[in-house]
């Protein structure tokens, strides 16, 4: 053999190890004698007992069969030759991405003579060295999941470990990756997504279906094939349930209310009684033949209302005092910025405003409008200048979704699917105070997604698949911050000039910070984070059995575009006449009671000047 021939040798087996079925299946096998002979030209048939797809191929002269691209589900596998009894193999299920290694023993007789094998042992997958484990139909069903995410009992699978605080809908890692290295498909198509809430780079799942709609699917966790090189974690594997000759349906509603919730810590704090709760999902799920053992289908639906009215943290004002400019019961003394002046020592000194209340002629306008905008204490002792403000709002998120299967048999040579998903979910603006000011974010989640396959049978030994799918994916959050735009060109407030114009985010930070400690809780803000994300991929994967050898080749088109635009309001302001200086020049002092109001003062006060 030349050279350039054992590359070429090298590379295609190379291309084969690359491909793993993803959302279908693949039995393999030996048929032998009595003695442990090898039976060549023996007669092996595959049926899938659901539709009565039926697959029919002759063993090599080492005796071996292999049925690649299979529909996951129960299957009865048959095997016969001349000479020999029919053998029967009933009950072999297959799982998605599983390939099953069966050994078939022949009896002597006539072919028709049946021996059907009921006590076989449990089937390994022998033919893989990958690590994992499929969640099935049965487990998805009846395990109780809070919110109906089945992709949630991937944490059965081994080696896992849930994730949060992530900004991400992974309800698990694996594989001691990252959250950012899991691979998600969905019937083999591209299932991830780099935008969630609103977030580029915080990867996760852009469709994620009712669990009355999963069939199975596989959690990966290690020593997978060379096509998920690009995940380091985990590969996530998941198919979506089609029609079979007998009609199944099911119907559903979940609900959740108050009545047997205790009050938070937050509503119970605040003298308030148990916020309402009210959770309901619901939906249903039906499948049946169109044609028998021709054409078949799936539909699902699963819609979700969620409406509530809670608060979770306490939030800090400054009392109405402070808003006009009187700091009389301040222990720190105000000073005049006016009345700046290099002291005899060289240090700046200033005089204190009499009775430490700001002049009103003095008092800047702007400050005065958007203090105004701000809600009153109504939290805690009187007087507190921390934990003032508690904001029990009114919120909800509602979700539908649903998917649609079609699966044709064309010819006993051809089989063809096709699948659509949708799903949307809707979150109103809450901020920390009602209206613009408080600076809330809506959110919305959108999803659509497209696949088609063929799977076409040239010969026993030379099956084709080909695949195309498409998904789109808006993440994108809007605040309200554009609310608040004629209320800032009213009171002449300098605006970031961004391609969508809003009121801007003032943080009461320390001198030199733009995070960290704050002395109150932040006003405004809320700008439009636009995330649309499109994936279109398509693959043609080919499988080759030739003598004893069995060689796969694939090749993979993945393509994707994010579009991305931000509004933003500015910080940190501070250019325009007679407007207010946010970055405000303090030393960290604080009064004893933890907190020193001296910014809201200079927030009144300072000017900055062209």
């Amino acid at each position: 053999m030349s050279a350039r021939s054992c590359y070429v040798l090298i590379a295609v087996l190379t291309l084969g190890s690359a491909w793993g079925q993803i959302s279908t299946g693949t039995i393999v096998g030996v048929v032998e004698d009595a003695s442990g002979a090898v039976v060549p030209n023996a007669v092996v048939t595959v049926r899938q007992i659901a539709t009565g797809e039926t697959r029919s191929g002759t063993t090599t002269g080492s005796g071996e069969f292999n049925f690649p691209f299979l529909r996951t589900g129960p299957y009865t596998v048959n095997a016969t030759a001349a000479g020999f009894k029919t053998q029967t193999l009933p009950g072999i299920t297959l799982q998605v991405d599983q390939t099953i290694n069966l050994r078939v023993q022949l009896q002597l007789g006539t072919a028709n003579e049946t021996i059907e094998v009921t006590g076989a042992a449990p089937l390994v997958d022998s033919a893989t060295s990958s690590l994992g484990q499929v969640i099935e139909n049965k487990a998805i069903v009846d395990m109780p999941l809070n919110g109906r995410n089945p992709f949630s009992l991937g944490l059965l699978s081994g080696n896992t470990t849930p994730m949060f605080g992530m900004g991400s809908n992974l309800p698990f890692i694996a594989g001691g990756g990252r959250f950012s290295a899991n691979e998600v498909t969905l019937d083999g198509v591209d299932n991830n997504t780099v935008s969630n809430a609103g977030a580029i780079g915080r990867n996760g799942i852009a469709v994620v279906p009712s669990v009355d709609a999963v069939q199975e699917f596989k959690v990966k966790t290690n020593n997978f094939s060379a096509e998920f090189g690009h995940a380091a974690g985990s590969v996530i594997n998941a198919t979506i349930k089609s029609g079979t000759n007998q009609f199944h349906g099911t119907a559903f509603e979940f609900l959740r209310n108050n009545d047997l919730d205790a009050n938070n810590f937050f509503t119970n704090a605040a003298g308030l009684p148990r916020a309402p709760f009210h959770q309901n999902q619901f939906g249903g799920a039906a499948g049946g033949r169109i044609v028998k053992n021709k054409t078949f289908f799936f539909a699902d639906y699963q819609g979700l209302r969620q409406a509530t009215a809670s608060g979770s943290s306490i939030a800090d004002v400054p009392p109405p005092a402070l808003r006009t400019g009187d700091f009389s019961q301040v222990a720190t003394k105000i000073y005049d910025p006016s009345s700046r002046q290099i002291g005899p020592n060289g240090v700046v000194i200033a005089t204190p405003f009499p009775g430490n209340v700001i002049p009103q002629s003095q008092l800047n306008p702007a400050a005065v409008a958007i203090a105004q905008l701000v809600p009153a204490p109504n939290f805690g002792a009187a007087g507190a200048l921390a934990r003032n403000y508690f904001y029990q709002p009114a919120r909800f998120s509602n979700t539908d979704q649903g998917d649609i299967r079609i699966d044709q048999v064309l010819s006993t040579k051809n089989n063809l699917y096709g699948r659509f998903s949708a799903s949307q979910n809707r979150q109103p603006a809450v901020g920390s105070f009602p209206g613009f000011i408080g600076g809330g974010t809506s959110s919305q989640d959108k999803a659509d997604q497209a696949v088609v396959s063929d799977i076409h049978i040239f010969s026993p030994a030379l099956v084709n698949e080909f695949r195309v799918g498409y998904i789109r994916h808006d993440g994108s959050i809007l605040g309200t911050g554009q609310n608040g735009l004629g209320f800032a060109q009213q009171h002449n407030l300098a605006l970031f000039p961004a391609p969508v114009l809003g009121f801007p985010s003032i943080a009461f930070n320390y001198s030199g910070q733009l995070s960290g400690t704050a002395e109150f809780t932040g006003w405004g803000g809320g700008d439009p984070n636009l995330n649309i994300e499109n994936r279109f991929q398509w693959a043609d994967n080919i499988s080759w059995t030739h003598g004893s050898h069995a060689v796969k080749f694939r090749r993979r088109h993945p393509a994707r575009t994010v579009r991305h635009a931000q509004g933003h309001a500015i910080l940190w302001p501070g250019h325009l006449r007679r407007y207010i200086h946010l970055q405000l020049e303090r030393s960290r002092l604080r009064t004893a009671a933890g907190r020193l109001p001296a910014r809201l003062s200079q927030f009144h006060s300072r000017h900055s000047h062209d």
